[in-house]
Formats: C-alpha cells, structure tokens, sequence
C-alpha cells in the first residue's frame, strides 16, 4: 500500500470511492442524500479537486497493487473573524474536506497514514490548526480523530420540520 498524490486518472475511481462514501453516510443516518448516487458523487469529487486546487490544498490517495483504497483532501483557509477574536493562535487552518477509507481497508493504519500525509502538508504551509467536520453518528470516524487528537469543538443540529 502506498501513499501518493492525486492524478487525475485516479478520479473515476474516486467518483466510486464518494459514492461509497455516500451509501456508508447514508447507512448511519438514512437522509435520501444523493451523494451516493453517480450525479452527486460526481459533484462532490469535483468539488473536492476543486477545492484543492483553488485554495493552495492537497490531495492524497491510498493504492493498493490493484486500486485507490482510499483519500484524504483538504485545503488551507485564513481564520474567520470570530475565530480570530476567541482563538488568536490561530494563523492559518488546515481544513480536511474529505477523508474515506474504504469498508474492508478500515482498521488496517491506512487512514493514519492519510492523515499524516496530509498534516505534513499542512505543517509544510505552515498552519497552526487543522479543523473537520463529521457526521454526528460517525462514531468510527469521531473516535479515529479523537485518538489522532482532534478534539470536539461545536455541534451542529438540524430539525426537519417539511
């Protein structure tokens, strides 16, 4: 298993790998998303590579001999005003937009991997923080980051009242 930067022959793949992504969302936390359907993970792959390629991001994929098993992607963002004002440490965010591993490659070191790809890319540009949101029900995803020392920092909730 490797880690590599992106190429864009790997989208197809990573098209797969966030319709993938989709369905497991979708199984903790059933929302109608179209994210896993080929339109959306379309979408947001794009919006990833897009991303990463505007705001001064990385891109890092996990192969296999045979296939992409895995991504991390994110970019990096100035602190918000608030941000500023409650957290003046904060110089320069790393932010991870997308992390995924795929079912049968989890608990194998590779998302630790990944993520040290990419904190070494953000260190290299010099940011003090590394921000990311998960999916509440994400209890996998959640305890992986609190062990890698990421620590809860809001809460988001929603309603749906239509």
């Amino acid at each position: 298993m490797t880690i590599r930067p992106y190429t864009p022959e790997d989208k197809p793949r990573i098209i797969e790998l966030m319709s993938e992504f989709g369905q497991y969302l979708d199984s903790l936390e059933p929302t109608n998303r179209l994210f896993s359907q080929n339109e959306g993970a379309t979408y947001f792959a794009n919006k990833l590579i897009d991303d990463v390629t505007t705001k001064n991001g990385a891109f890092f994929i996990a192969a296999d001999d045979k296939s992409v098993i895995g991504f991390i992607g994110g970019y990096i963002q100035s602190p918000s005003e608030e941000e500023k004002m409650t957290e003046p440490d904060k110089q320069s965010i790393g932010v991870i937009s997308e992390f995924f591993i795929t079912q049968n490659n989890r608990q194998s070191g590779i998302g630790t991997k990944l993520l040290q790809a990419i904190e070494a890319f953000f260190t290299s540009k010099h940011c003090t923080h590394i921000n990311l949101q998960v999916s509440a029900p994400n209890s996998s995803a959640r305890n992986f980051y609190q062990k890698h020392g990421f620590t809860d920092r809001s809460i988001g909730m929603s309603k749906s009242i239509a």
